[in-house]
């Protein structure tokens, strides 16, 4: 009888003390990580705000010579000559956003211009 209740208390220490390893994080912890992470997050959002809008600046400049491209052939396989009205013409029956932040597309001196990407 006295091993079996020296086997039965044995038993209950090893529980409590697995009870007490397996706690999980500690409050303190928590709020250091936390804290970490907007630490992160505070750095890293303006840097990812200037890549975007960096991105969309080369996206509407390829868009735009894309554009004066395609125009030129056009202007060359007709035989036509540059005016405003022929642009425009051009331009609505093209496919395609030329520029991500809404731009206006204007040609001149055979040039496509967007109104917030061209210098």
């Amino acid at each position: 009888m006295k091993k079996s209740k020296e086997i039965k208390k044995t038993k209950e220490i090893k529980i409590k003390k697995t009870k007490k390893e397996n706690t999980g994080f500690a409050l303190i912890e928590l709020v250091v990580i936390l804290a970490m992470i907007i630490i992160l997050a505070i750095i890293a959002a303006p840097s990812y705000s200037g890549y975007t809008s960096r991105v969309k600046a080369e996206v509407c400049h390829a868009n735009c010579v894309t554009l004066m491209k395609e125009y030129d052939a056009y202007l060359a396989s007709g035989n036509l000559k540059h005016s405003e009205a022929l642009f425009q013409a051009f331009y609505e029956d093209y496919d395609g956003d030329i520029c991500p932040c809404g731009g206006v597309i204007t040609f001149k001196d055979e040039h496509v211009f967007c109104s917030i990407h061209s210098d």
